[in-house]
């Protein structure tokens, strides 16, 4: 039996010494799969079954049957048993969105436990004509609606060109899962009602859709292809970015997202692009400590990082090195002007107790230089356009608090006067 075309060889990249790991469940199209496979790489194949705890004796035949038909076929094989419903409700997750997403990291587990390649999913025509539709219902774009293809990353999908009917009628030997004739899951439904319907209007909505998604699957690789470039020539400046054509643009930045994150949510892309026209040190700010920012010129994309608290004595003529740049302390008799920014002179007889440098605290509050009442330090940040991500800055304070905010300026009290006799010089070097 060989279901896979040349076509599908060459899209999946299969050959005699491929290694590859088949995802089996014991159903038509995973057995189907197996079969096939056997014939093309023999030498390289394993199979992978997860019991997934839902379906009870159903599921032990189905791992039973993929025991015996795996032992027939000298294909070596996976198999491990999870709690999906315990996990789904853990991970507050329905319980489709966890069958689908452990199955996939087990899946991983088992290709890099046997030394696979990439991993064979039995996914058909029938499968991608559905896919498509589901796709259109949730509003997706051009890239949704080209469905799944031969070749994603470590997934293969051999079977994509061939239908049911071609499956069934080359497989009599498989387990039949009940849950596929349940109306709960989406994709149940688009296949046992929608696609019914669908056929009364065109008897071959099937192809249809399929050669619509081979199309758009055309489209979409070569305004990749030109995302591609653009991304290489804009780099991070924004200016140069907000001037590329949208579609571009949405791609250029998807790309950007994807290589922080698993998937990407449209609404992402959307706040990405209004980011690119916003104020120096705007911040958006995602799940996952994940966000974004720009500075003047360029846009970023990350983690936000987690600001170690830190408080160290500062001792007069020594050094105090930070996570974000060195503190320097001396003794001077004359005072530069300015006294501010990353030099700074202070009034040595002005300061209370021991000095420290410390990082930043909730409620933060001094009086800058100047100024006659006090102030958050957080509004002064703010009232100077500093970046979010350039705020946690060392300071250094005495007893009664803020005396110096390293790179900007120096508390009222500490200012140098004309009766001064012990200025104190402080050097900040930002890392």
């Amino acid at each position: 039996m060989q279901l896979i075309s040349q076509k599908a060889q060459e899209a999946c990249a299969l050959q005699v010494n491929s290694k590859v790991l088949v995802a089996l469940s014991g159903g038509a199209d995973s057995v189907a799969l197996l079969m096939s496979l056997v014939e093309i790489c023999p030498k390289g194949l394993f199979a992978a079954h997860l019991n997934h705890g839902i379906r009870g004796q159903e599921a032990q035949r189905d791992e039973q049957f993929c025991i015996e038909l795996c032992k027939d076929l000298n294909v070596p094989l996976t198999v491990e048993h999870l709690d999906v419903p315990a996990l789904a409700r853990a991970r507050g997750q329905s319980l489709e969105q966890a069958a689908r997403m452990l199955r996939y990291e087990f899946l991983r587990r088992a290709m890099r436990d046997v030394g696979a390649e990439c991993i064979a999913l039995g996914h058909h025509r029938g499968d991608q004509a559905e896919t498509v539709l589901m796709h259109l219902i949730r509003g997706s774009g051009l890239r949704g609606l080209c469905a799944m293809s031969y070749k994603s990353c470590d997934l293969i999908r051999p079977l994509l060109g061939v239908s049911k009917a071609q499956i069934l009628e080359n497989v009599s030997n498989y387990c039949t899962d009940s849950t596929n004739d349940e109306q709960d899951a989406t994709r149940n439904r688009v296949r046992l009602t929608l696609m019914p319907i669908l056929s009364k209007l065109n008897p071959n909505i099937e192809g249809a859709l399929c050669s619509m998604a081979e199309v758009l699957q055309q489209d979409e690789e070569y305004l990749d292809s030109l995302a591609t470039k653009a991304d290489q020539e804009c780099g991070t400046d924004r200016r140069m970015l907000s001037k590329l054509p949208r579609p571009i643009l949405t791609r250029v930045l998807i790309k950007r997202l994807l290589a922080e994150q698993d998937t990407v949510e449209r609404k992402e892309a959307e706040q990405l692009i209004g980011l690119l026209n916003a104020r120096n040190g705007t911040v958006i700010s995602w799940r996952d400590n994940r966000c974004a920012w720009v500075d003047e010129k360029n846009i970023f994309i990350g983690n936000k990082p987690q600001a170690a608290y830190y408080c160290q004595p500062l001792e007069i003529g020594e050094k105090v090195v930070t996570p974000r740049g060195s503190i320097f302390s001396e003794v001077v008799d004359i005072a530069k002007v300015p006294c501010v920014g990353k030099e700074a002179f202070i009034d040595g007889d002005c300061i209370s107790g021991k000095l420290v440098v410390r990082s930043r605290e909730n409620g933060d509050r001094f009086t800058p230089i100047g100024f006659n009442g006090s102030k958050l330090l957080s509004d002064y940040l703010t009232d100077r356009k500093t970046p979010r991500f350039e705020r946690d800055l060392p300071l250094v304070c005495d007893q009664d608090g803020i005396i110096y905010v390293a790179g900007h300026t120096i508390a009222d009290r500490v200012k140098i006067g004309k009766e001064t006799k012990n200025i104190i010089h402080l050097v900040f070097e930002e890392v």
